[in-house]
């Protein structure tokens, strides 16, 4: 007798399909498979190896059992019936399914409810069913016993949900598919995983296509593209869009497009009415199946601005130890809610992200904004810490924190502290922000300043320039003028950085007058050189040359021989630009005895001391020794990661392989800095392009 789902998921009798009165019956209880399956011809595969290799090889006793997982909306079920029907033709005696309603909007269907369901479909009348669940499992396994069924359990909420539904012998086959991960399952029943990701691009367009045909596609491939973008390329936010679309032929694709760019009405767009078909309710079967603190921390995570959060900023947001705060993102992890793409750091698709913002509006203001204190917090505190530990030599500065987040990163090696940066810079850059937007002015301007060492060394000076904009905008509205002072100068340099050198030197020459009323020797000091450092890019050498001695002057006075050195070094370079090559040479010298004097070596120092000396003696006509130094300053450079000045150096060391008349060497030299000054749109790189062209 063959039996079809009912609306409420259970199973009931549709028509007899098998031999004479009395045979066994027959269930054929696939649903129909989605008319616009695209893709997953690698998931298809892997579960014909999964089931079929398994049925070969597992002992008698061991049902071969597969379980698709993977986040709302993915398309799980889709893959389970597509396979399913392809090879019911394998399993003669039978397909059974049950949707489970593990996440819907109704209440997940109790393990006898489906039990009594497949029993009835396996030809018993309902006197003959125990009520007993673990007597009823009991038939249930007898009755399949030898018999080649394949067994479909859709949108499985846990294992205890599965257990009793699983075949006892070796003859079946069982796939599952479920928003949690099942470890157990995995475990105890030695089940196969199949986690299951977003469709590919192609794939994508192709689901794009089936719905709204390939000419209306092709007449706004820009849309379409952006349309997959902002879907995340999730299977049923595509499937809403494309139904939209196919509703409303003469509707313009960019107005979807415009639709779903804003992110506060981006999951109203995805909501075609029904509870299947709409993605925030879609998402919120995941969301109610979480127990109180890890709906929390959900809620927590929909204020994070980043594109991706550490577990040691987790734990300082929710003011727990590492290992809870562990436990309760795995609770998200397997329910697919969050993902962790790397050990120890986690991330939302647009999507996710969206519905967590909106669950993060629940919070009460209170806690809102204590979690924002505490991930302010912690960002700031360990960015300071780290950014000392790859220069020890920098200013510090009085930070805003309320004591040092828990726990404090234990990074202690310049290699761990680059990490870091690498890891959080984005991060700290969307945090910086938040920070302003929410009004706690003093974080959105200190937590840009964290950034500054690595900015210089990684040549990220447009970035640079729009946190320091944030941050000077911060200090005003702050009135401190300590904080202006500090805004204005790292301003100052962003601007001169990217060219823009008559807003660089107003900025210096605020900050300078600002460290004045302060009383700050040192911080005139340094805006001095930074004024020396704009006049020099802007080739006004007599000028650089003349702050960058007063700045050697107050630094002398403020006792800080890295200042001293660091302004010898801007001497040295106006000097050989105004044809002083011997004072060049001398001041260069000096710069470097210095450097190598401290108790810990600046090598950033010494780095930019070999770039100056190779700099010289290429004005001398010493050019087998400008090489040297040049490629002497390369290995430093690389060791800090300051690819911008690794880049600089190596234009200049093919400047002087061109004068050897190394010239394939030039080019390869030339060719090594424009692949670095490409990606970070450097002001120099039509001029190494140029070089290249011309030799």
């Amino acid at each position: 007798m063959a039996y079809n789902r009912s609306e409420g998921g259970a199973t009931t009798p549709a028509s007899w399909d098998g031999g004479p009165q009395g045979a066994p019956a027959i269930p054929r209880q696939l649903p129909a498979s989605t008319p616009h399956f695209v893709g997953r011809s690698d998931e298809l595969r892997r579960l014909d190896t999964l089931i079929f290799a398994a049925t070969r090889s597992e002992p008698a006793g061991v049902v071969a059992i597969a379980a698709i997982n993977g986040s709302a909306g993915i398309g799980k079920t889709a893959l389970a019936l597509r396979w399913a029907h392809q090879v019911c033709d394998r399993y003669p005696d039978g397909q059974l399914y049950v949707n489970l309603r593990g996440f819907d909007s109704r209440a997940p269907m109790a393990p006898e409810q489906a039990l009594q369901g497949f029993l009835s479909a396996l030809g018993l009348g309902p006197n003959e069913i125990p009520a007993d669940l673990d007597a009823a499992a009991a038939l249930y396994r007898g009755l399949l016993a030898e018999r080649r069924v394949l067994v479909v359990l859709d949108n499985a909420r846990d294992t205890e949900h599965i257990r009793p539904l699983l075949p006892g012998d070796s003859s079946c086959a069982v796939i599952i598919t479920s928003r949690n991960r099942l470890d157990s399952l995995i475990v105890r029943e030695g089940a196969h995983r199949l986690p299951l990701d977003v469709l590919g691009t192609e794939d994508a367009i192709e689901l794009l296509a089936a719905h709204i045909g390939s000419e209306r596609m092709e007449s706004d491939r820009h849309a379409v593209v952006k349309l997959i973008e902002l879907c995340v390329r999730l299977p049923l936010a595509l499937s809403i869009v494309a139904a939209r679309a196919a509703s409303q032929p003469s509707l313009p694709l960019d107005s979807l497009v415009n639709e779903l760019d804003d992110e506060r009405v981006r999951l109203d767009a995805l909501d075609l009415g029904d509870t299947d078909l709409d993605l925030r309710a879609v998402f919120s079967w995941s969301y109610q199946a979480l127990d109180g603190p890890a709906a929390n921390l959900f809620r927590l995570l929909g204020i994070h601005p980043g594109p991706d959060i550490g577990l040691n900023t987790v734990a300082s947001m929710i003011g727990a130890p590492i290992a809870k705060s562990r436990f309760l993102l795995t609770q998200l992890t397997r329910a697919h809610l969050i993902d962790e793409y790397r050990t120890g750091r986690y991330r939302f698709h647009d999507l996710l992200r969206s519905y967590a913002a909106e669950k993060a509006n629940e919070l009460s203001p209170e806690a809102r904004e204590a979690a924002l204190t505490l991930m302010f917090n912690y960002y700031l505190t360990v960015g300071v810490h780290a950014d000392k530990v790859i220069y020890p030599y920098r200013e510090s500065l009085a930070i805003a924190t309320q004591g040092a987040p828990q726990p404090l990163d234990k990074i202690t090696t310049y290699e761990e502290s680059a990490q870091w940066f690498s890891a959080e810079y984005l991060t700290i850059l969307a945090v910086a922000r938040c920070a302003y937007e929410t009004g706690a002015m003093t974080y959105a301007w200190q937590l840009p300043w964290i950034l500054g060492t690595y900015y210089d060394r990684r040549g990220y000076w447009h970035d640079f320039l729009n946190t320091q904009r944030v941050a000077a905008a911060a200090a005003e509205a702050e009135n401190s003028p300590i904080a202006r002072a500090y805004s204005y100068r790292l301003l100052g340099r962003a601007y001169s950085l990217t060219g823009h050198y008559q807003e660089a030197i107003k900025n210096h020459e605020r900050a300078l007058h600002l460290f004045h009323l302060l009383g700050s020797t040192e911080g005139q000091a340094r805006a001095l050189r930074h004024l020396s450092l704009t006049h020099e890019e802007n080739k006004e050498n007599n000028k650089a040359f003349e702050y960058a001695e007063n700045a050697r002057h107050l630094f002398r006075e403020a006792n800080n021989k890295v200042g001293q050195a660091r302004s010898l070094n801007s001497m040295a370079r106006c000097a050989v630009r105004l044809g002083n090559h011997e004072g060049a040479l001398t001041y260069c010298n000096e710069a470097m005895s210095i450097f190598r004097s401290i108790d810990r070596r600046d090598k950033q120092g010494e780095a930019d001391s070999l770039h100056n000396l190779g700099y010289i003696h290429h004005h001398l006509g010493n050019y087998d020794q400008a090489a040297i130094n040049y490629a002497e300053a390369i290995q430093i450079w690389r060791y800090l990661g300051s690819q911008s000045y690794e880049a600089a150096t190596l234009a200049h060391l093919g400047d002087a392989y061109l004068a050897l008349g190394r010239d394939s060497d030039a080019r390869a030299a030339w060719s090594a800095a424009l692949a670095i000054f490409g990606p970070l749109h450097h002001p120099d790189t039509s001029k190494v392009n140029e070089k290249l062209i011309a030799n």
